[in-house]
């Protein structure tokens, strides 16, 4: 789990909070990983308090990932056949851009895609990740066509 997830309680264990409990609390947004700090969140996502000395790692129910949060590492598809999120530029949530392998060679630099696109080809996020190895932005644009790497640089920026 990483800064920013949010996380559900497991059941049985919401009680194991007084603050969490007497503030209606619904699920926790970790702001502090190692050692565990959150606030403490209401059914609309909005922060009612904080703690830091109730829950562990064990009691939180990890979130569910969406195209909107891809990974390194993660794997989507599309009827079929399989791409492996390589890089993820560095960009703001609302134009966040994945560049992603070919399909035959889930090393190899295949093309790029926002979330959105990602949606509008229909998608889906394979739960497994796939084994990949981390590349930087950089190692990864070099591996791309001439046109795709202005594009690519564009969108980053």
């Amino acid at each position: 789990m990483k800064i920013g997830d949010i996380c559900k309680i497991k059941q049985g264990r919401e009680g194991e909070c007084r603050t969490f409990k007497r503030n209606y609390g619904v699920k926790i947004q970790i702001t502090q990983v190692s050692p565990l700090e959150y606030d403490i969140l209401d059914k609309d996502n909005n922060k009612v308090s904080y703690c830091s000395i109730c829950f562990t790692e064990d009691d939180l129910i990890p979130p569910v990932k969406t195209l909107n949060d891809l990974e390194i590492g993660d794997v989507v598809e599309n009827k079929g056949y399989k791409r492996t999120v390589l890089s993820v530029p560095p960009s703001s949530p609302e134009n966040r851009v994945y560049i992603l392998s070919d399909w035959d060679y889930q090393k190899h630099v295949g093309t790029f895609y926002s979330a959105e696109d990602l949606k509008d080809y229909d998608y889906k996020l394979v739960q497994e990740p796939s084994q990949t190895g981390e590349r930087t932005v950089d190692d990864v644009i070099k591996d791309l066509p001439e046109t795709d790497k202005k594009i690519i640089q564009k969108a980053i920026k």
